[in-house]
């Protein structure tokens, strides 16, 4: 068994409300990872993570397990929480072993009142963390009003690193404003990169000039480049953002599908670049 340094590891819970899809993205993680062989649902009764007699029949998580993926020379150590009041002890026990949380929204609901609670709870821990907007293959799904609901409610450290390219059945991937790349399922249920379609090319590089304002603040020599006006190289902005997360200035957007398998990979990518080791 491979062994692993503490820099090389993140442990990183999974919090939201109940239903915002958490336990499936989890479960796209460790199957993309090949954690497993399989991509279990937990609407099929299916869940690895979901594995109690009683998880299945509810259809919701319990309790807190854990779901090692190995991506990239790291092992991110999954938390997956319930997201029901009922079992609230099991998240708050789960946020004082970690070292990072990412807050799971759904695309179509957005902001919940087991948000602001989850929210509440990774604050009182001043965990590092990211969110991610999940569902946006679903019915009603707005990534810009969930954008809106989020800085509305817990401020303007929050800045989207994602856009997505389409929503609810015209979903068909995401656009990564620091790779500055795009990524499309394709019809064989699998994501591939490409570039910027060019009816949102305007609006990425938009939305990239207002990140990198945001994150360069955290590195004085970057801050100095970009506003001398010098184009930044994506490990610059990389590591730019890296540092604006784990000190808590920044807290990164993203967005894709579980169900899709749409931005499961730069999630997996993010939790290693951006969350704290041990």
């Amino acid at each position: 068994m491979k062994q692993y340094t503490s820099e090389q590891l993140r442990n990183v819970a999974f919090v939201a409300h109940g239903g915002a899809g958490k336990t499936s993205l989890a479960e796209s993680m460790l199957f993309l990872t090949k954690g497993t062989n399989r991509l279990g649902r937990v609407d099929d009764g299916t869940s690895i993570l979901d594995h109690d007699p009683e998880e299945v029949r509810r259809g919701i998580s319990i309790s807190a397990t854990v779901g090692p993926c190995v991506w990239k020379d790291h092992k991110i150590n999954v938390v997956d929480t319930p997201g029901y009041f009922d079992f609230v002890g099991e998240v708050k026990s789960a946020l004082r072993i970690v070292d990072g949380a990412v807050v799971v929204v759904c695309g179509s609901s957005g902001v919940e009142v087991g948000t602001e609670k989850v929210w509440d709870y990774v604050n009182e821990k001043q965990l590092p963390s990211l969110v991610f907007v999940n569902k946006m293959d679903r019915e009603n799904a707005d990534f810009g009003k969930v954008v809106g609901q989020l800085k509305e409610h817990f401020g303007n450290k929050l800045i989207p690193i994602h856009l997505p390219i389409g929503a609810g059945e015209s979903f068909q991937g995401i656009i990564d404003l620091i790779t500055m790349k795009a990524y499309l399922a394709n019809d064989k249920g699998q994501v591939e990169e490409g570039p910027i379609p060019a009816n949102l090319q305007d609006e990425a590089d938009s939305q990239r000039e207002a990140l990198i304002d945001v994150v360069a603040v955290g590195d004085e020599e970057i801050m100095m480049k970009s506003l001398e006006g010098e184009t930044l190289t994506q490990e610059e902005v990389e590591h730019s953002l890296g540092l604006a997360t784990k000190s808590g200035d920044v807290i990164p957007i993203l967005c894709g599908s579980a169900a899709k398998m749409v931005g499961i990979n730069l999630l997996l990518d993010y939790c290693t670049q951006c969350l704290p080791s041990p």
